[in-house]
């Protein structure tokens, strides 16, 4: 966090460090001082790992490596680890807290919702985009709002966008500038 313009830092924090892999943090600070951070464990790497495991093509010691890290949780822990939700700090970082999990939309598997990120609204609504990787409308833009500082949230709806990652910035008039890729 900087307090001064981005001119000095102070040095970087963990606040997530579960025994899966742990992706793209999208922090918001609220205009009360509320830091608020999207966040989403993925299982991305196994497909990966099982491709290089059958061919044989690493090294020993990359197989050890990540044979290590994959092996801190079994497989039915890695499952129930799988999630997104955000986190919430009201003493500027120094500590955080679970505070919500994101609903999947009917039909959906939340494992595949990725890189969230939030924005707050005028009204003081938290709005969320969600990178939909569902196979049925896989590359969807999918928005949910929470009413209540990011404690509930509605269901998430396709926003008629295609297109990934959605990031989001609040600007000076109100209106929320949306970038994707």
């Amino acid at each position: 966090k900087s307090r001064d313009g981005g001119e000095h830092w102070c040095w970087p924090r963990v606040i997530l460090d579960s025994g899966l892999d742990d992706r793209d943090a999208g922090v918001l600070e609220t205009r009360n001082g509320t830091l608020l951070v999207t966040t989403f464990s993925s299982l991305a790497y196994e497909p990966i790992f099982r491709r290089a495991l059958a061919s044989g093509d690493w090294e020993s010691k990359r197989i050890r490596r990540w044979t290590a890290a994959h092996n801190r949780l079994e497989s039915e822990a890695r499952e129930r680890e799988l999630g997104q939700w955000m986190i919430r700090s009201e003493d500027d970082g120094k500590s955080w807290r679970w505070l919500s999990e994101i609903p999947a939309r009917d039909g959906d598997d939340p494992r595949n919702y990725h890189e969230l990120h939030a924005v707050e609204m005028p009204d003081r609504r938290i709005v969320v985009h969600i990178r939909n990787h569902n196979p049925a409308h896989a590359q969807e833009t999918l928005q949910c709002e929470s009413p209540d500082g990011g404690r509930s949230w509605t269901k998430p709806r396709s926003i008629g966008v295609w297109g990934l990652p959605s990031h989001l910035l609040g600007l000076s008039d109100g209106r929320v500038l949306m970038t994707y890729g």
